[in-house]
């Protein structure tokens, strides 16, 4: 019993040190990347080297959380061929362990980051990135333009109203392409608008140069249009904020705030159910590595290992990106493409190691 308390510790600890130096690495790496992209936003007197710098480091992060599930792999890859180069596997074996007792811990560990990265460090990431906006890189960003045509439903003062766009900006407070359908207290349609843009502001929407329209009359030209909304800029906000830097927290509340407001929280959805499947998704790449590791010995080279390591995790991103795709595209339910990947490369792994230890 005291062997196999000591095995698991020590393959516990050699797999925490491999995934930690790993993604230390690759942490970085992406904030070196992160800093050279940043640079181009350099303005004397207003956004310096020292800035950038900053920047990337706070946006780092938040950047780096996506490397977790190779740092998993690539580190459980290190540690089972480092075990076997030492001969300590065979000698666990010979001593009658199964490699089901080799993983326990492994995976353990994997669970264990797993939560730590939902509890812990999407959290402390969302922060920061959320700081990086004060050295003006959030600003630059926010600005930026999202195409794509977006339907609001929305209750005000004067009744519900549907208010679409082409293109959004400034996190969905500045619309482009504007079209309204404002409706009656019994449902019934009063009016059409169309503008060439709409912003936000507290309890309505300010409606530029519209083409006003309504059933028995001709289409009249306003230089102002005030579309009451019970909408505030900060749900706007959040709802169209990138879902990769909210809290896990903060995500189911954000969820209901889109429900209630009729606003689109796909993209929300599959953030909270990504995030919910980690533990599931490390412990697969620790199986994973399992299998192309565990038969490892020293006349197939380590060539071979980080050829098989490295086509398992591109196969893996691959079917996560797609499920990802189809989840953001309301093909499949969020809950589906972000379970599935994790779901399907635990089976497989099992399997394959079933049939190897267990014939």
């Amino acid at each position: 019993m005291r062997i196999g308390l000591t095995l698991s510790r020590h393959i516990a600890w050699r797999l925490t040190v491999a995934i930690v130096v790993l993604f230390v690495i690759g942490l970085l790496l992406i904030t070196i990347l992160d800093f050279t992209q940043l640079a181009r936003w350099i303005t004397p007197g207003v956004f310096d080297v020292t800035d950038a710098a900053l920047a990337a480091l706070l946006r780092g992060p938040s950047l780096a959380d996506l490397l977790i599930p190779f740092a998993t792999l690539f580190g459980a890859i290190i540690t089972f061929v480092s075990l076997n180069r030492r001969l300590e596997l065979t000698v666990v074996r010979a001593a009658g362990m199964s490699a089901w007792q080799l993983l326990v811990p492994a995976v353990a560990v994997a669970v264990l980051v797993g939560i730590v990265m939902i509890a812990l460090y999407s959290p402390g990431a969302a922060a920061l990135r959320e700081a990086s906006v004060a050295k003006g890189v959030g600003e630059s960003r926010s600005s930026l333009t999202t195409d794509g045509q977006i339907w609001l439903r929305q209750n005000g003062a004067d009744g519900p109203s549907i208010i679409g766009a082409a293109q959004t900006a400034r996190e969905g407070t500045v619309l482009r392409g504007v079209t309204a359908f404002v409706f009656n207290e019994d449902g019934t349609l009063r009016e059409r608008v169309d503008a060439p843009t709409a912003r936000l502001r507290e309890g309505e929407w300010l409606i530029d140069e519209p083409l006003v329209s309504a059933e028995g009359r001709l289409p009249a030209q306003q230089e102002r249009y005030r579309l009451p909304t019970n909408l505030t800029p900060a749900q706007i906000g959040e709802t169209f904020a990138d879902p990769e830097t909210v809290p896990f927290w903060q995500l189911p509340d954000l969820i209901a705030i889109a429900n209630a407001s009729a606003l689109p929280a796909n993209h929300l959805r599959l953030r909270l159910h990504e995030l919910l499947s980690l533990p599931l998704l490390l412990a697969a790449m620790v199986l994973i590595a399992a299998v192309v590791s565990l038969r490892f010995s020293r006349t197939l080279g380590v060539g071979r290992l980080i050829v098989a390591g490295a086509v398992s995790g591109f196969l893996l991103y691959l079917l996560l990106e797609v499920s990802r795709d189809l989840g953001r595209g309301g093909v499949v339910p969020p809950a589906v493409a972000a379970w599935a990947p994790a779901v399907l490369a635990t089976l497989v792994s099992v399997t394959v190691l079933l049939h190897e230890e267990d014939g």
